[in-house]
C-alpha cells in the first residue's frame, strides 16, 4: 500500500509529465503555424508540401494545394502527438523551390519562413512555459 507521501509524489510527477507534454504541444504547434503561415502562395503547393516529422525527418512532397494555410497547420498540428514531449520533431518542405523561397526568392516572404521562425523560437517557449505557470 503506497504511503501519502508516495501518492504524493506520483501526483506531482504525473503533474510535471502533463504540463511538459503540453508545453512541448505547443511550442511544437507554434513553428509549424509560423512556417506555414509565413509562407507565400503562389498556386498553394509549395504551402501544402510542408510536412512534419515525429522521430523522424519526412521525405517526398504532397499532392495537397492549400492557398488558405490553415488546412495545412491543421494537418500537421494534428500529427503532433498529445503525449508530444521526448520526440523529435523535424518540419521540413522538400518542395524544389524551397531554398529559394527561403532565401528571399519570394517578395512575399523576403527573409524567409524558417529563419523568421527561428528568430521567434525563444519567445515561442517562453509563451508556452507561462501559459503553463
Amino acid at each position: 500500500m503506497s504511503t501519502a507521501f508516495e501518492i504524493q509524489i506520483q501526483q506531482f510527477v504525473n503533474r510535471t509529465l502533463e504540463q511538459q507534454n503540453r508545453i512541448t504541444k505547443g511550442i511544437v504547434d507554434s513553428v509549424i503555424q509560423s512556417v506555414v503561415m509565413e509562407s507565400p502562395i503562389d498556386t498553394g503547393k509549395f504551402v501544402g508540401d510542408w510536412l512534419v516529422g515525429v522521430d523522424d525527418v519526412p521525405t517526398g512532397t504532397t499532392d495537397i494545394y492549400d492557398t488558405q494555410k490553415t488546412g495545412t497547420v491543421v494537418h500537421l498540428q494534428s500529427q503532433v502527438p498529445e503525449q508530444a514531449s521526448g520526440h523529435v520533431y523535424t518540419v521540413v518542405n522538400n518542395s524544389e523551390y524551397a531554398w529559394p523561397l527561403e532565401n528571399g526568392h519570394s517578395m512575399q516572404a523576403p527573409y524567409g519562413m524558417v529563419e523568421k521562425t527561428v528568430i521567434q523560437f525563444e519567445r515561442m517557449i517562453q509563451d508556452e512555459v507561462n501559459k503553463s505557470k
